[in-house]
């Protein structure tokens, strides 16, 4: 939940839910139902409170912590993009902070890039050499 933003969350009822548990997140399900400001929050609570849990799957939380952490990513990336253009239009010699920032965005473009392709993993079509077919010639 400390990783999670408003913005992650497009439900609108489970965005208020999730800020209210972030707020308070020692607090008891049904005392944030006082608290939270529309009826659409606190029927998703409720609905939340009343369904069984299901089974801690921690490759699942994992998996969601990965996707969750390469959105914020992205977003960083789009905002460090649009800055580096406006910054390029509006200055017109070398700036040293604008160098900087290029590097940060390639660096952290590698990061995303890795989620996506799974950089530093083994090939999956196997070991390199001729193989199969061209090992007859």
């Amino acid at each position: 939940l400390p990783l999670l933003e408003g913005e992650d969350l497009a439900h609108a009822a489970l965005r208020e839910v999730a800020m209210a548990l972030r707020a308070r997140p020692d607090a008891e399900g049904a005392a944030l139902l006082a608290e939270l400001p529309s009826e659409a929050a606190r029927h998703t609570l409720s609905a939340l409170l009343v369904a069984d849990p299901p089974p801690s799957d921690t490759e699942a939380i994992e998996q969601f912590r990965r996707r969750l952490d390469r959105a914020q990513r992205l977003r960083r990336l789009r905002a460090a993009a649009r800055d580096i253009a406006e910054r390029q239009q509006a200055s017109t010699g070398t700036d040293d902070t604008l160098v900087d920032a290029l590097r940060d965005l390639e660096r952290e473009s590698k990061t995303v890039y890795g989620y996506t392709r799974a950089v530093g993993l083994p090939h999956p079509m196997g070991p390199e050499g001729s193989q199969g077919v061209q090992a007859h010639e």
